[in-house]
């Protein structure tokens, strides 16, 4: 099934999806803030659509979970539902100026410097990797600009890429190393951004010194992805307070870097997130998933899967619910969960993923010098999550509502 697109032009350098919101980095340095669920609702689509069209940009859990488990069951159900997405993924989605502009709600002047190697938003802060350093400022509703004009810099060794979790940001610091910064509040006794006090500890903790170009979590781990390297897995052990009152309180312990060679057994492009490991080579991914908790399978070999569409040589990778990511000299393929290669031409500007949402993790985001194109991919509700070779697995969020959206 192909995915949804919809397109927006205009001339753009990077996206963010947070809570309801479009964050467009305009390449003239500015900032433009999108009320995304405004700019979903005001597209005209064919009612008997709507429910695909809604599922597939606005709320992608809808279809997800264990309570559809036996509605999907039902063959006419399941075809009924998918023929939706067939239909609507027949003609792009076009996004007039006009129609951007009706659900603005601020275009405002960058207050960290431009352009940025890479940057995310995490429980309502902004984090920005330059080549000066790391830069962090506020995204609240409520403030007169949505992106505070009072940013703070938080470490002054130039960035690659960053990704967070766990209270804490992954800094990918090229030829420095991997790093690890804890962002949690101090003032408190649990991780909590939602305060201007006392940010961060300002500490950076050096990991690796090996060269790192990227990384993403792997639950409590690190992996950390470089051309210069096979790529590595800083590898941390959760220990859990064992007093019945702090049972959901848990710290990690670093205990060692594993190497590419040895999870794979070979050299190559590796990269990784949450439970799946992988390496790409000769047109040929090789799978591996990760189990923390369990010492004797901690790497189990899901087999390797085979690329039809491939195009140059690999620049980067990553993992979503949908399936993988491989950025090419001249495109980028996808291999989403049902093996199936989505084979999306022109060299990016910038793309993103958010496996860290809750309604936006089926999109990918692809800035062109002139556009943005915004890809749905919604297999993945049909697939097996425990058995599935391409992709993360999904697991069901408990008590999250739209507002602890990452």
């Amino acid at each position: 099934m192909q995915p949804l697109k919809m397109i927006i032009e205009g001339s753009f350098f990077d996206s963010q999806l947070y809570s309801g919101r479009l964050y467009l980095w305009k390449t003239d340095g500015s900032i433009q803030i999108i009320n995304w669920d405004k700019l979903i609702e005001s597209i005209t689509i064919q009612p008997r659509l709507r429910l695909a069209f809604e599922c597939g940009f606005r709320q992608s859990d809808y279809l997800y979970g264990t309570q559809w488990d036996l509605i999907f069951k039902d063959e006419e159900i399941r075809s009924l539902i998918t023929n939706k997405f067939i239909q609507l993924s027949q003609n792009p989605i076009e996004v007039s100026q006009s129609l951007l502009k009706n659900s603005e709600i601020r275009h405002q002047k960058n207050p960290i410097g431009f352009p940025h190697s890479d940057l995310l938003i995490y429980s309502n802060r902004l984090y920005v990797g330059t080549g000066d350093g790391i830069f962090s400022t506020t995204c609240y509703k409520e403030n007169e600009y949505p992106v505070s004009t009072r940013p703070r810099k938080i470490m002054d060794a130039p960035v690659l890429g960053l990704s967070a979790s766990y209270g804490s940001l992954s800094l990918s610091c090229g030829s420095d190393g991997l790093f690890e910064m804890s962002v949690k509040n101090k003032m408190k006794d649990r991780w909590n951004l939602n305060s201007d006090e006392d940010i961060t500890d300002n500490k950076a903790h050096n990991l690796s010194e090996l060269h790192s170009s990227s990384s993403r979590w792997t639950f409590q781990s690190i992996f950390s992805s470089s051309h210069h390297n096979s790529g590595y897995l800083a590898d941390f052990e959760r220990e859990r307070d064992p007093h019945p009152s702090n049972y959901y309180s848990a710290t990690r312990k670093f205990r060692r870097i594993i190497s590419s060679e040895e999870i794979f057994a070979k050299s190559s492009y590796s990269w990784g997130h949450q439970d799946k490991l992988c390496q790409v080579r000769d047109r040929t991914i090789t799978v591996v998933q990760f189990h923390p908790w369990d010492e004797e399978n901690t790497f189990l070999p899901l087999g390797e899967l085979q690329l039809r569409d491939f195009k140059g040589e690999v620049v980067t990778g990553d993992s979503a619910l949908f399936g993988f990511i491989i950025e090419c000299d001249n495109g980028i393929v996808v291999m989403d969960s049902n093996l199936e290669n989505i084979w999306i031409p022109g060299e990016p500007v910038n793309w993103r993923i958010f496996s860290r949402s809750k309604f936006y993790e089926n999109q990918l985001h692809i800035v062109y010098d002139d556009r943005l194109e915004i890809y749905s991919f919604n297999d993945d509700y049909f697939v097996n999550q425990e058995t599935k070779k391409a992709g993360i697995k999904y697991y069901e969020h408990k008590g999250r509502s739209r507002n602890q959206n990452r």
